[in-house]
């Protein structure tokens, strides 16, 4: 008995000054936490000022999936089920949703294990990478932006979740209301921009798609959206834009714009698209990334090399 009451305060010791978060949770398909360490609850923000966070910790213990960001449960689940199912550990990253509202990147290894009463549970540890993460997508971003600005004419970023809207690349110097790189309210700052750049008569057209595939998120299956719109070009004059839509992440959306002319079909922008690898060192790797932000933004790969699967 003495061996075994040392056992278990040496092991409790270990996991509370472990520089990880550590989770158990058992094998359902609503799983619940069953043990989190200090390190765990401090790593999502669920202790705030020194207060009593008891609650905050009981929410997250009755349902894992609350402090997963909601682009990664439908992985999530999927990764749970082989772990339960086959028994094969899992590494990879993961988006959450912190304690304050704040999100975040975890990296962290996923198991089933079985407690000394013989019950199946799951375990993990984790890490915080969330600062690494948004470095490397920030230098990522800022090259990928480089490239497309030498095949576009205009470039908007769309951030669905902030509901916000940059003008990031092009001429709009008679729009003094943009500000180029500065965040501002999605809907307002889009109505604005279609109704000083684009005719009237592709204005709802326009809107229709901006709002389904930004806002609503409906994608089309195995390439961008795309859509053509004529825009005013000085007082008495037309130009047409061909736009695609090229996915930055989970919420974040790239409009790029180029001017096609009278003798242009609309398959030029298409090529050039498909030139954009060779044009750019690394770029066939930066499309990876960004084209489908989905794929980017899977949480978990298998530890195991041998069985893992390209997202």
């Amino acid at each position: 008995m003495t061996d075994q009451r040392e056992e278990t305060e040496n092991l409790s010791l270990i996991t509370e000054e472990v520089p990880c978060g550590l989770l158990r949770f058992t094998c359902e398909k609503t799983p619940k936490i069953t043990y989190v360490n200090r390190q765990m609850i401090e790593m999502m923000h669920v202790l705030q000022d020194g207060g009593d966070a008891a609650d905050d910790v009981e929410l997250y213990k009755s349902n894992i999936y609350l402090m997963i960001a909601p682009e990664s449960r439908k992985r999530f689940a999927q990764v749970l089920q082989a772990v339960y199912s086959e028994g094969t550990p899992y590494a990879g990253e993961i988006n959450v949703i912190k304690g304050d509202g704040a999100r975040g990147r975890l990296f962290g290894w996923v198991m089933k294990c079985r407690t000394r009463e013989g019950r199946e549970e799951v375990r993990s540890l984790c890490m915080d990478i969330t600062k690494r993460y948004a470095r490397k997508q920030d230098e990522q971003g800022r090259r990928y932006l480089s490239a497309l600005s030498g095949i576009y004419d205009l470039i908007f970023e769309f951030n669905r979740e902030d509901r916000t809207v940059r003008y990031l690349h092009g001429n709009l110097a008679e729009m003094g209301e943009y500000l180029e790189g500065v965040p501002m309210q999605l809907e307002t700052a889009t109505e604005k921009w279609l109704n000083h750049l684009v005719i009237e008569d592709d204005r709802a057209r326009l809107s229709q798609f901006l709002r389904m595939h930004i806002l609503e998120d409906v994608q089309p299956e195995n390439r961008p959206a795309q859509i053509s719109f004529h825009f005013k070009k000085g007082k008495n004059a037309e130009g047409e834009y061909q736009a695609v839509l090229l996915k930055a992440g989970a919420a974040i959306s790239y409009f790029c714009c180029r001017e096609t002319t009278p003798k242009e079909d609309t398959s030029a922008l298409r090529r050039r698209n498909d030139s954009l690898p060779g044009e750019k060192e690394d770029m066939q790797e930066l499309l990876r990334h960004f084209t489908d932000g989905e794929k980017k933004y899977v949480m978990l790969y298998e530890a195991d090399k041998r069985n893992l699967k390209e997202q």
